[in-house]
């Protein structure tokens, strides 16, 4: 592959995952929201979602950006009440 093929599957990949971040950001804003019932907070976990997505996931196709993007929001939230509830 050129350099030149190599560009632009990169800048490809980054538009629809710049496309995908926008479609699910408010979607994601609102579990995180509803696990956290803090706004500042919710939006922090939306966030590093983001970097983490772009991260790990952004060499992978599409289809497999969806589940963990979606389930890491409340993930700390329910770690939370799994440790809460643990010490009773």
């Amino acid at each position: 592959m050129n350099m030149a093929v190599s560009g632009d599957l990169i800048l490809n990949s980054s538009v629809l995952l710049d496309k995908f971040l926008e479609g699910v950001q408010s979607r994601a804003f609102r579990i995180a929201q509803i696990a956290t019932g803090n706004s500042e907070d919710a939006l922090d976990l939306v966030q590093d979602a983001m970097f983490k997505l772009v991260e790990k996931y952004s060499q992978r196709s599409e289809q497999e950006w969806t589940p963990p993007f979606l389930s890491y929001p409340a993930q700390p939230y329910q770690r939370l009440v799994s440790t809460q509830r643990g010490q009773k």
